[in-house]
């Protein structure tokens, strides 16, 4: 957008042309828009079959065989990850899905009369387009509430939250933090800061050594036999598998549950390696202790 632009006489030189000098507001748009996996697919037995198979040449790929567990767990990440990819691919959200066609025909009448330089037509057009902009978003709005109560009614409280998602506003700055001696933080990158402190000293707790009289307990108790000691069976191992919830969010290694299920055979056995490694060695990959943690206001009292 030009905010300020002047013309000069022409230079003392041998040339027909005029300096011109402009300020430029500049205003940056991403090229893509957010993108997300076609997991739905997976339903479909060709899709789930070929992203099976393609899991499966990626795993035996490579030999497991006297590799650390960080290196077969980051495989069996890796293999999954690619496999989606190729198989499933990403599709474009759409930005705005509420504008309507009538809207769309105005939003093209305005883009014209700025080419055409029509000052008029472009002034006229900007109220029509903004009350349409407003009803467009209502309709869709309404249509969503809607659809959100209707699922509630029929008790499907996952697509009712999924509808009632869309209505939340989009907040672009983050809200300001206090800290302890009672200053306000504004700036994304100090607010950031603050948090790690915060839950830098709430979680990591030294660590205390059990009472004496705990200790001496063990020590005299005796083994139960009728205790199973043994590794994980394969069996044991795919049902566990089966009680993972599909639908949710991906952890700090983005594999959602989806991949876990239609991974097939392959997939489960090397799963199981991993998970044989990890009793043996009585220890977890690194990424296994880190989580997200998303701090909430309930409204009461200072942040």
């Amino acid at each position: 957008m030009v905010r300020q632009c002047r013309v000069y006489r022409s230079s003392d030189v041998d040339s027909v042309h005029f300096p011109v000098f402009a300020t430029l507001n500049l205003k940056l748009k991403r090229s893509t828009q957010p993108q997300t996996k076609h997991l739905s697919s997976l339903s479909n037995t060709d899709v789930s079959r070929e992203y099976a198979a393609n899991v499966s040449s990626k795993l035996k790929a490579t030999s497991l065989e006297d590799q650390t567990l960080e290196a077969m767990w980051g495989h069996y990440k890796s293999a999954v990850d690619f496999a989606a990819r190729e198989v499933l691919g990403k599709h474009f959200c759409a930005k705005k899905p509420w504008i309507s066609q009538g809207t769309l025909a105005i939003i093209d009448q305005r883009r014209q009369a700025i080419r055409s330089v029509d000052v008029e037509e472009y002034r006229r057009v900007a109220g029509p387009r903004r009350r349409s902009l407003r009803h467009d978003k209502q309709q869709w709005m309404e249509q969503v509430a809607r659809t959100g109560e209707n699922h509630l009614l029929c008790g499907e409280i996952k697509d009712a939250f999924a509808s009632f998602w869309q209505l939340k506003q989009k907040c672009a700055t983050s809200a300001p933090l206090k800290v302890l001696d009672g200053k306000l933080l504004s700036d994304r990158a100090s607010v950031a800061t603050r948090w790690q402190e915060h839950f830098s000293a709430l979680l990591n707790r030294p660590t205390q050594s059990p009472p004496d009289a705990v200790v001496s307990e063990a020590h005299a108790s005796t083994p139960d036999s009728t205790i199973d000691t043994l590794a994980l069976t394969i069996t044991e191992v795919y049902q566990a598998m089966n009680k993972i919830k599909a639908g949710k969010a991906p952890r700090v290694c983005g594999i959602y549950p989806e991949y876990i299920h239609h991974g097939g055979s392959d997939a489960l056995c090397t799963l199981h390696k991993i998970v044989t490694q990890v009793w043996k060695e009585e220890v977890v990959p690194e990424e296994w202790h880190q989580g997200i943690i998303i701090p909430l206001y309930k409204g009461k009292g200072s942040k």
